[in-house]
């Protein structure tokens, strides 16, 4: 500022020391939010705990209806979010985004126009860094809340809005400034370019995210990583000071997102070391995915990104680990990655492919805690589900006292062949209770059922889904057979006449999802619990979150939900 007169300077720094008080109010504001989620996290563990040795404690039950009241509430869905939670949470980072857009503000020193384009830019920026934050696969969130970066996504969306509209704010209100003083030549200066292609760069990852990421992912990823990079660089050019904070704030924002893809690069590459894949195809556009190496502390029911050079070089694409020993993955074929994917299978039934893994992510409530476990899944969204209850089962060890209801609604009968060896381990433990619906492929009106087709089918979620079910390419005559087999989702048995699958009884008919959900927990005692698990379209999962809040009661058991949907 060596440039400017000596009261210039002195209103600038005045300026400054404004939006640094307003930065860190911002700043601060949703760490204390952050916080307060951290204390209900650790304060559910320890009720959890404490519940588990001191089963009918008065005491544990006043303490606990008052929270019990706050999940009802936050649980129940809510338009346009995945519950009143989120929405609750995302309408206090729009406050906070308000308070501090305006709060600190001298206008008596500067002009309140050029007072708002510094401030924008500001704001525009920490934003930029909280949602680098909550889009980080290894955040500490997921340890200090159990809230990992799948489940963050929506609020990093949010903060990201904030950031790109701040911004634009930022270059408006600077240029209308510039022009109306007659000083347009200061938008041509070096490092008002470099603010420019910045600014570019973050309206463009905005803009992608809207209209790309629902069409084309890949090429919304490319577009992604390559501008938020650029953006940062043009950033960092465009106000190269490191004495007054916000470079401070700008090399943070890199740093920790190329930390944490550094970090993820390196453990596929010691993944990658003698690791292969298998393809089988399934009915249907089902590919199963089998690894001979599995990553260090991988769990069922959480999901790895699968890398798979050979099908595309510079991606990798996350699937749920629904059975371990070894770690198998079952596809869904939409398009790009899990089409060809899927094509691969086809062409070459068996075939071993060089690939490699890295994960595991998610988090999820400890199934040992709970009395009463029930998982609900829609289509593939039973991938989650099965490995759920075997991680379920695996941690109960021999305990009995635990029961597991497991519910699976699918269009077509021949699906069910992709988890087939799921349903016998299931059947055989004692401790489970299977219930399998199918909506499609019988005659009902021979059967006196009142199912209906059509536009009311729960669409199958054709995202990421995994299984273990085991058909060796070698029981099949040929590859062309198999190609036709599959591509058809021909069984052996007429589906309208089959009425059970691996011993399992079969109801042709949607489930009665909300009364099956009240049965479980009008059967749980008071000091028990029960945690509810769903995974599937987005009109089931509603059904569940919504029956499972209006179950919450300060004088009932304890009930835990967890909804497995992405927003990746």
């Amino acid at each position: 500022m060596a440039e400017y007169p000596p009261e210039l300077v002195k209103k600038f720094i005045i300026r400054h020391e404004d939006n640094v008080k307003a930065v860190e109010g911002f700043a601060f504001s949703t760490l204390a939010i952050v916080g307060i989620f951290v204390l209900l996290h650790l304060s559910r563990i320890t009720y959890h705990a404490l519940g588990r040795r001191q089963k009918g404690s008065r005491a544990l039950a006043v303490l606990s209806s008052p929270m019990r009241v706050a999940r009802k509430l936050s649980n129940h869905s809510f338009p346009f979010f995945p519950s009143t939670g989120h929405a609750v949470i995302v309408a206090i980072y729009v406050a906070l985004n308000i308070v501090f857009l305006f709060a600190f503000m001298n206008n008596s020193n500067f002009g309140f126009e050029t007072n708002f384009a510094s401030r924008t830019g500001w704001l525009s920026m920490i934003n930029m860094l909280f949602s680098v934050f909550l889009a980080l696969k290894n955040t500490p969130l997921a340890w200090l809340t159990a809230w990992s970066y799948e489940r963050l996504n929506i609020l990093h969306r949010y903060s990201g809005f904030f950031a790109v509209f701040h911004m634009i704010l930022h270059a408006a209100s600077y240029s209308a400034y510039f022009a109306s003083n007659g000083q347009p030549f200061m938008l041509t200066m070096q490092t008002s370019i470099y603010g420019i292609i910045a600014g570019g760069s973050f309206f463009l990852l905005g803009v992608s995210g809207i209209v790309l990421r629902p069409w084309w992912y890949e090429l919304f990823y490319y577009v992604h990583v390559v501008f938020f990079a650029l953006a940062i660089v043009m950033t960092g050019l465009h106000q190269p000071s490191i004495v007054d904070g916000f470079l401070v704030i700008t090399i943070l924002t890199g740093v920790i997102w190329g930390l944490d893809r550094l970090l993820r690069v390196a453990r596929l590459f010691f993944s990658s070391a003698n690791n292969k894949v298998t393809l089988t195809p399934l009915p249907h556009g089902g590919t199963r995915v089998t690894l001979a190496k599995s990553p260090l502390g991988a769990l069922s029911g959480k999901h790895c990104f699968l890398w798979i050079p050979a099908i595309r070089t510079f991606e990798t694409h996350p699937f749920t680990i629904t059975a371990m020993d070894p770690l198998e993955f079952v596809v869904t074929a939409h398009d790009g990655f899990t089409k060809e994917l899927h094509d691969r299978a086809l062409a070459q039934p068996g075939v071993e492919i060089h690939a490699a893994v890295e994960g595991s992510y998610g988090t999820f409530p400890t199934p040992s805690n709970f009395d009463n476990i029930v998982l609900i899944a829609g289509g593939t969204g039973a991938s989650f589900t099965f490995g759920a209850a075997f991680n379920a089962l695996k941690q109960l060890g021999q305990k009995n006292t635990s029961k597991i209801m497991f519910v699976w609604t699918v269009r077509h009968r021949s699906i069910l062949s992709w988890y087939s060896s799921h349903l016998h381990t299931l059947r055989n433990d004692s401790r489970v209770s299977v219930h399998i619906f199918v909506t499609k492929g019988r005659d009902l009106s021979s059967s006196g059922g009142n199912f209906t087709t059509g536009s009311e089918d729960w669409e199958l979620d054709v995202f990421r889904t995994t299984s273990r079910t085991h058909i060796a390419p070698a029981n099949m005559s040929s590859a062309s057979s198999i190609r036709s087999d599959v591509e058809k989702g021909m069984t052996t048995v007429n589906e309208s006449e089959m009425d059970s699958y691996a011993g399992l009884p079969i109801t042709w008919k949607r489930p009665d999802v909300p009364a099956m959900i009240r049965g479980v927990v009008a059967e749980a005692g008071r000091d028990q619990s029960v945690l509810v698990m769903g995974c599937g379209p987005s009109a089931l999962m509603t059904q569940v979150r919504n029956t499972t809040a209006a179950c919450i009661r300060s004088d009932g058991p304890a009930v835990e939900l967890h909804c497995e949907q992405f927003g990746w």
